[in-house]
């Protein structure tokens, strides 16, 4: 349902290895069903499930990169982008579904839900860099608020869809863009 599974050793190998996508070509699904645990920061466009299976006998720590891209199997859906670094932690001895928020990298591709994201690669754009460094301290993962939190949650998901918009297929990040992110809230 969900395609190949990902092994926790060769998911952590391949990301400090800059993320070898020829070797690492599972198919992950935009997510439909049910999952463990939600990470990231994003929109509704775009929420890839990722399951991980941890054969460890000690649960294990999964870092999903800021920068890192969901790419479209075919090109004709959207791209997932992961703006700061999330984490899960997998229990021992099991298949844990992560539901990876992401926000939309191509304003122009098809809107609609479904489809493959078959590469997962890290992104060495500098505009992107910029823009993650930015956020790095930033309180805008899901996972950093609370149910009574989620409108605050959603309105800035929002402002950044766009701000990401801006950066991947527009005008950049202007001096405005700039200032509202560093008066985001910092994490403690």
């Amino acid at each position: 349902m969900f395609g190949r599974e990902a092994n926790i050793d060769d998911f952590q190998t391949k990301f400090s290895k800059k993320f070898d996508d020829a070797m690492y070509a599972a198919n992950y699904n935009i997510i439909s069903g049910s999952y463990d645990v939600a990470v990231g920061s994003g929109r509704n466009y775009m929420k890839v499930s990722i399951p991980l299976r941890n054969r460890n006998s000690t649960a294990t720590k999964v870092t999903f990169p800021a920068r890192l891209i969901a790419r479209s199997s075919t090109g004709e859906r959207r791209h997932g982008i992961l703006l700061k670094n999330s984490s899960v932690i997998v229990p021992a001895n099991s298949l844990y579904e992560v539901m990876l928020v992401m926000y939309c990298g191509n304003i122009h591709e098809d809107t609609s839900h479904g489809g493959l994201h078959d590469k997962l690669i890290v992104s060495d754009s500098d505009t992107l860099k910029d823009l993650t460094q930015r956020l790095a301290n930033k309180k805008i993962n899901v996972e950093e608020y609370s149910d009574d939190e989620s409108d605050v949650y959603w309105e800035i998901a929002c402002v950044l869809q766009n701000i990401v918009w801006s950066v991947t297929n527009g005008s950049g990040l202007s001096q405005a863009k700039k200032d509202w992110i560093a008066a985001l809230p910092n994490i403690f």
